[in-house]
């Protein structure tokens, strides 16, 4: 892991865990807030960012030095815009929903979709427990924060 580059960028998607914006100091972008720091660097951002890290389903779109944020199970991205959107978390969400959460991006109509799957979180709960891990990482696991 430790090889693995902060960020990959693909033609118009860039990936990384964190903020685009030095990644390697995985700083959180959990509102308006800190993402309108990267309204400097709309220049240097990809059309369409997926980050993890914050854990959440929520996404941001930045145009005009403005920075809004779009919570829905769907987000259409429009090409004189930019778009950050958090993919959520197949483990530990943060978001009050103890589902999985994952998404497709196509990139033919440029719309990202949220999907939720529920999996054994009772069992994976014991597991986690099982391996001596702080009891914390399994009782989230059943509310979801």
């Amino acid at each position: 892991m430790r090889e693995l580059p902060y960020k990959v960028r693909e033609e118009h998607l860039e990936f990384c865990h964190g903020a685009p914006v030095a990644p390697e100091m995985f700083d959180y972008l959990f509102g308006v807030e800190q993402v309108m720091d990267l309204v400097d660097a709309y220049d240097d951002l990809a059309p369409v960012t997926f980050i993890g890290h914050s854990h959440l389903t929520i996404s941001f779109r930045i145009k005009d030095n403005e920075v809004t944020p779009i919570i829905a199970s769907e987000v259409h991205c429009e090409p004189d815009a930019k778009y950050i959107i958090t993919v959520g978390s197949v483990g530990q969400p943060r978001d009050r929903d103890p589902r999985a959460c994952c998404g497709v991006f196509d990139t033919q109509t440029s719309v990202f979709e949220y999907h939720r799957l529920h999996y054994d979180v009772q069992t994976t709960r014991q597991k986690i427990l099982d391996a001596g891990l702080p009891a914390v990482f399994g009782e989230r696991l059943l509310v979801g924060v």
